[in-house]
């Protein structure tokens, strides 16, 4: 089943605690920051795609300020401000998602990209 509300996917995942219903947490304090993609796979270079990171609660300030990074560079670029991610050469990078002290990270898989 796909739905369109991001944090009931990472619910299922196990990833943020449930809680009844329709029932919001009231706090407006930003508690996390999730990888809305956690996932990227590529079989050739360039662009791979962007990585968006999600708030926890939902009715936390809206994310400013995120910045990113890659774990390696000769595997996969970001732009640090935007989150592109580029594919250099095949290999396994860890995109991170910096807000404070919240992480989160989106992993990049490329396989097949010629030198």
């Amino acid at each position: 089943t796909t739905s369109t509300d991001p944090f009931l996917a990472v619910r299922y995942l196990g990833l943020l605690p449930l809680y009844a219903g329709d029932e919001q947490p009231t706090t407006a304090t930003l508690k996390a920051i999730i990888a809305e993609t956690p996932y990227f796979a590529k079989s050739e270079a360039g662009s791979v795609g962007t990585m968006k990171v999600l708030q926890y609660p939902p009715n936390a300030p809206e994310l400013t300020d995120v910045t990113f990074a890659s774990s390696d560079p000769t595997i996969a670029t970001v732009d640090s401000s935007t989150g592109a991610i580029t594919a250099v050469a095949n290999g396994t990078a860890y995109i991170t998602a910096t807000k404070g002290t919240l992480k989160a990270v989106c992993i990049v898989v490329l396989t097949g990209i010629s030198p």
